[in-house]
């Protein structure tokens, strides 16, 4: 006892005056979360103030495809608190070639539904809020209602990403952008700090035109690279999160640099052949007016003027693979027919010179037997047609044939019938030979 009394003694008269043995006040981090994110906590340059900051965070996914799917898993194991989940879409087996945060057992499911099971699995203390359909000017102002940090785009078409942009102006948030095809994709954030750095609208102030861009499900992406664009606006979001939570006066730690110049920002373009990364500089559009008000994105980027308007039409699709899906059922002089019409017209002895509009991978993948020419839909011209028989053009869905059949209409001048097949292979699928590949 003696002994031990000594002992402390001796420790006390050692200690600086100022040194205390009492437990300093524990972190506002429960002690589950000390040793779940501790990676995070070892980091001098983050610590458990940004962690805090993430903890209390509302992030916004649009779209739980290519994109969302690296990007929602990683925010949840990150620790983010909440998260919204926005798609209208089913998951279908060709998704899971790069949509990881589904799998088979979830084929058929909603996005939003299946997104949210996987991220419960991988932290159950993140906050899930899902919205079951496409994000529109209908109901984007009720799903903003809910009071969100930054919007993150997961979307694969361009309506989506103008309709976003938009958002982020008007209720002054960051708006974290990706976008991927084939082998390259492109990330950035836009409208940060809010009302000063440049928007989507400085970086593409005109849609591109429709016909010259093609969808995912039209020139395909290879898996791993909305991976990579996914990864890289996940980093981006989450110093956007800290830094906006810092520069208020927040306890925090600030991640990388300030920008010399507000009003400009750089786009990052990812190129998976080669390996590389480029940037290109965006600067905000001296005089451009922000949006006040949503408008009719999917007849925007058709070409059309679009008036303000409280609503987007019904059925506009806006998640991974939609622009593929919509078609324009504007009139022209042409026929749409079904497939079981066309197999009796065939079987009374119709005879038309069809035409697969598709490009060479998909022929390669499901084809028709009775096609006569193979000409992706770009490159359909008058020469390539011949004048003594009715002409019958399919495509995978029926989008690419609509726009070849309106192009032909308007411009060729043929004496022909023009058709196309509603559906086009898949239609086919469907209806008349269920043996076709889906894809």
């Amino acid at each position: 006892m003696l002994r031990s009394a000594l002992f402390i003694g001796v420790v006390t008269l050692l200690l600086p005056t100022t040194h205390t043995l009492m437990t300093p006040p524990l972190p506002q981090l429960p002690e589950s979360a000390l040793s779940r994110y501790s990676r995070h906590l070892l980091l001098p340059t983050f610590g458990i103030d940004n962690q805090k900051v993430l903890s209390k965070s509302r992030v916004l996914v649009v779209g739980a495809g290519g994109l969302g799917s690296p990007l929602l898993q990683y925010l949840a194991a990150m620790g983010v608190g909440v998260l919204g989940v926005v798609d209208g879409d089913t998951v279908d087996v060709s998704n899971l070639q790069r949509q990881i945060i589904h799998s088979e057992g979830t084929v058929g499911v909603n996005k939003a539904v299946s997104a949210m099971k996987r991220i419960t699995e991988i932290n159950s203390e993140t906050i899930v809020k899902t919205y079951e359909s496409e994000m529109t000017s209908s109901n984007a102002e009720e799903i903003m209602a809910a009071g969100w940090d930054v919007i993150v785009d997961g979307s694969d078409n361009f309506p989506t990403k103008y309709l976003l942009s938009d958002l982020s102006e008007m209720y002054s948030v960051p708006f974290v952008y990706g976008g991927v095809l084939g082998f390259d994709g492109q990330v950035s954030v836009f409208n940060y700090p809010p009302s000063v750095g440049p928007s989507y609208r400085d970086y593409l102030p005109e849609p591109p035109n429709p016909e010259n861009i093609p969808s995912c499900a039209e020139g395909g992406v290879l898996g791993a690279v909305p991976g990579v664009i996914g990864m890289m606006q996940c980093v981006e979001l989450v110093k956007v999160l800290v830094n906006t939570h810092v520069d208020a006066g927040g306890e925090g730690v600030r991640m990388g640099k300030v920008r010399e110049d507000l009003s400009k920002c750089d786009v990052k373009v990812y190129e998976a052949l080669e390996g590389t990364w480029k940037s290109v500089i965006v600067e905000r559009i001296v005089g451009r007016e922000p949006p006040t008000q949503l408008v009719d994105y999917v007849g925007f980027c058709r070409g059309a003027d679009a008036p303000p308007a409280p609503k987007a039409p019904e059925g506009a699709r806006t998640m991974d693979e939609a622009a593929y899906e919509t078609v324009d059922t504007s009139s022209g002089d042409f026929s749409t027919i079904s497939p079981k019409q066309v197999m009796q017209k065939m079987l009374d002895g119709w005879n038309p010179y069809v035409i697969d509009v598709r490009i060479k991978p998909e022929e390669k993948i499901a084809r028709l037997p009775f096609t006569d020419a193979l000409i992706p839909h770009r490159d359909v011209m008058p020469e390539d047609l011949p004048l003594n028989r009715d002409i019958l053009f399919f495509c995978k869905g029926g989008v690419r044939s609509n726009k070849v059949c309106k192009r032909a209409a308007k411009e060729f001048g043929l004496p022909n019938a023009i058709y196309e097949i509603e559906g086009g292979i898949m239609g086919w699928k469907r209806e008349i030979d269920a043996s076709i590949p889906k894809y």
